[in-house]
């Protein structure tokens, strides 16, 4: 699995986005609906390939549009606990469980 090539093909979507500018609040959420699983893609790719700053801005900017974006809380949670930030990956991973507790 070429988590590199995948990590290219979303940034390249996202940087569509750059260039997108909704003209309404419809086409905005429209707009979000794709570019928050791009981001959390991207996160998940990057979790793969460790690189956990990469992780830490691409769920901080899905959470930016999503605050209950539970795979973005679980993402920022094993970045954490890789760097040894027990108490960050505690409360990331416990916002999670909140929204979803199954």
């Amino acid at each position: 699995q070429n988590y590199g090539l995948a990590s290219v093909h979303y940034r390249k979507a996202l940087l569509q986005f750059d260039y997108t500018f909704a003209d309404t609040e419809e086409e905005e959420r429209q707009v979000d609906a794709v570019k928050l699983p791009c981001l959390l893609n991207l996160a998940a790719c990057k979790c793969q390939q460790e690189d956990w700053d990469e992780v830490l801005t691409q769920c901080r900017l899905a959470l930016e549009i999503n605050p209950r974006a539970v795979k973005a809380y679980f993402r920022q949670g094993l970045a954490h606990l890789a760097r040894d930030n027990f108490d960050l990956a505690k409360e990331a991973l416990t916002s999670a469980y909140e929204i979803e507790p199954n």
